[in-house]
């Protein structure tokens, strides 16, 4: 929905709109790592309704200062990978108790969230309905991570242990018991400094052991997954690899061409991990590098990711691919290895990889330009196997690269590189995804 003015950016451009009464401000912008939209209340008369509360505020007081805006409906689009405000719906301030909120917050959280506020607006207590905002300010880093004291199961039955959320831009995730220990063991390793990062050949079965970690880390033994996959003809090292200014700090916050784009952000800090840096937004996108420069991103073919928005309409049993995540994911992963993973790095021969497994069993499918929403299903093209690998040269250029790891993709379905959407001759237009907005 086009309001005539610009997305909300920034806390400060969100609380001046909300102040000066312009609600409508609001529409097309989308949740990120500090905003959540909610379109009613929280059931806090229910233990599954306190839990999600705070879930929430913990998730975002374990990642940033945040605002959870209750009141505004959120839909999908098919552009971009998050949700974003559709529509207000002012609630009946007589359905909020703001004291309730504060107490849920507090008794179900450890350690206590500093900095909490809640209001309402407009500030008017004559007028009978509004937009219900609670504000998460900074938190002291020795107090993370905040721990939700009870844990409840997706199918909404309480279950024994203790809940870790993490914001990873506009969805929360549970820390899993693997990450737990992860992060307890990087806070002992910290004390040790890093390992030292050593280069070495890749040989084949390498690659294979690579993915196989991958799928058990990320749960996708059973999952139709899209792989890209860098590989150095060389012995060398990644300079500055651990690095907040090198390797390290690149992999957590990567380059990207839109924020809200298909891009490889995971909106959290890469980790160590044996021999390797990982950064991951759980079940949906991971990202593995070696110190040889050897680098993988896995990419789920789902509703959340690669199938993002173009499904929801859909009930049938078959996942279409969104032709825009899958372009643009294809474009920034080659991106990056140019402008982040080849710098760093003596001069070497690099062979790129592109591997989709389980396409044909999960009924993975794949249409010729941009997805149209009317187009049925004799418009898409089933994948022809279940297992493909196809390996080709560098062609010195990361669109030229992105067209043909795509150009394979689309063959694995029939379908001409013609088919492929957003290109110029033989190469990926970037200014074709920027212009996606």
């Amino acid at each position: 929905m086009d309001n005539g003015t610009m997305p909300i950016e920034s806390p400060i451009q969100l609380l001046t709109a909300l102040a000066d009464g312009r609600f409508s401000d609001l529409i097309g912008t989308s949740e990120s790592d500090w905003l959540e939209f909610k379109q009613s209340p929280y059931q806090l008369e229910t233990r599954r309704g306190k839990y999600q509360l705070a879930k929430d505020a913990a998730g975002f007081a374990n990642s940033n200062e945040a605002y959870i805006v209750i009141g505004v409906a959120t839909t999908r689009h098919e552009f971009e990978v998050v949700d974003a405000a559709e529509k207000v719906c002012l609630v009946p301030k007589s359905l909020i108790d703001a004291t309730q909120y504060r107490d849920v917050i507090a008794s179900w959280i450890y350690p206590q969230i500093r900095n909490i506020s809640v209001q309402w607006f407009p500030h008017d207590s004559t007028v009978a309905r509004g937009i219900f905002v609670i504000g998460i300010g900074p938190q002291a880093s020795r107090d993370r991570y905040f721990i939700v004291r009870r844990l409840y199961q997706d199918d909404g039955e309480e279950a024994t242990g203790l809940a870790v959320p993490i914001r990873n831009g506009d969805r929360t995730y549970l820390l899993s018991p693997e990450d737990v220990h992860r992060h307890l063991s990087e806070g002992l390793r910290a004390e040790l400094g890093p390992p030292t990062a050593t280069g070495h050949s890749v040989a084949p079965e390498r690659l294979d052991e690579r993915l196989q970690q991958i799928e058990a880390i990320q749960d996708w033994e059973s999952e139709a997954v899209m792989y890209l996959l860098a590989i150095p003809n060389g012995e060398s090292t990644i300079r500055d690899f651990f690095s907040r200014g090198g390797m390290w700090g690149a992999l957590s916050n990567p380059p990207s061409l839109r924020r809200s784009g298909f891009n490889l952000r995971t909106w959290q800090p890469a980790h160590f991990w044996e021999d390797a840096l990982i950064a991951q937004r759980p079940g949906d996108l991971i990202l593995l590098l070696e110190p040889s420069g050897l680098f993988i991103a896995g990419a789920a073919a789902h509703r959340e990711f690669l199938g993002w928005a173009i499904n929801d309409r859909r009930s049938d049993d078959q996942l279409r691919i969104n032709p825009i995540a899958l372009v643009e994911f294809t474009l920034e992963f080659f991106r990056f290895v140019d402008l982040e993973v080849k710098s760093r790095l003596i001069e070497s021969a690099w062979r790129f990889q592109v591997r989709c497994s389980r396409f044909r069993e999960r009924r993975v499918t794949l249409g010729h330009g941009s997805y149209n929403w009317l187009a049925g299903a004799s418009q898409q093209q089933g994948a022809s196997t279940d297992i493909a690998a196809r390996e080709f040269r560098d062609r010195g250029d990361y669109r030229k690269n992105a067209w043909e790891a795509l150009a394979r993709v689309y063959a694995l379905h029939d379908l001409p590189t013609e088919a492929i959407p957003y290109a110029e001759e033989d190469a990926i237009s970037e200014e074709a995804i920027v212009s996606l907005g």
